[in-house]
């Protein structure tokens, strides 16, 4: 299924983690790799509002843990991201509505666009195809299947838990799904 996207320096695969799920969330941590499995970006975002106890929890970014990592707001990155995303033929995102609106939600705290960057690129939501591969109905959406967490899919494919709820770890855990997916549908095996 991905079989034609791994190994290429051009598919980027991007993870963020935030301060929430909500309208005025905003990311703490962005990763890009390449489907070699290179590191195209790694960086912790000083967010301009709070991070509620519960995000922290989930990822372990505070804002005095982000300090002591060098983060930086978000136009510090800006220009970096938009370069990085501009040179992508394709770019995988575990659930890309989520980290789509994240970005969009944090450009526009600062009054940033994505310059139509965004529009050139060809998405790919990993997450959504990975549902249509492993083929589980979903319990009450007649005709679609059932969404899988990250962790839940990883788990499953790879045999492993391996979640740290960090942009980078999370890239690397959609890596090594993609690659597994794809020697399984190789052979013959689904989900």
């Amino acid at each position: 299924m991905w079989s034609h996207l791994i190994g290429r320096r051009d598919v980027l695969i991007l993870d963020t983690e935030t301060t929430g799920l909500h309208k005025n969330s905003e990311i703490v941590d962005l990763a890009i790799v390449d489907t070699t499995g290179r590191t195209v970006m790694d960086v912790p975002v000083m967010p301009q509002g709070y991070i509620p106890a519960g995000a922290a929890k989930v990822h372990g970014l505070t804002k005095p843990r982000l300090k002591a990592l060098g983060a930086r707001p978000w136009p510090d990155h800006h220009k970096a991201f938009l370069s990085a995303i501009r040179s992508a033929a394709v770019v995988c995102v575990y659930n890309l509505a989520f980290d789509m609106r994240m970005l969009e939600q944090t450009m526009g705290r600062y009054g940033l666009d994505d310059e139509g960057v965004l529009d050139q690129v060809s998405e790919l939501c990993i997450m959504l195809d990975y549902a249509r591969w492993r083929r589980i109905p979903h319990p009450w959406r007649r005709g679609d299947y059932k969404w899988h967490t990250l962790d839940q899919a990883y788990r499953h494919e790879c045999g492993r838990a391996a979640q740290t709820h960090r942009a980078l770890g999370d890239c690397g855990m959609v890596l090594d799904l993609m690659r597994t997916v794809s020697a399984k549908d190789a052979s013959g095996q689904t989900g």
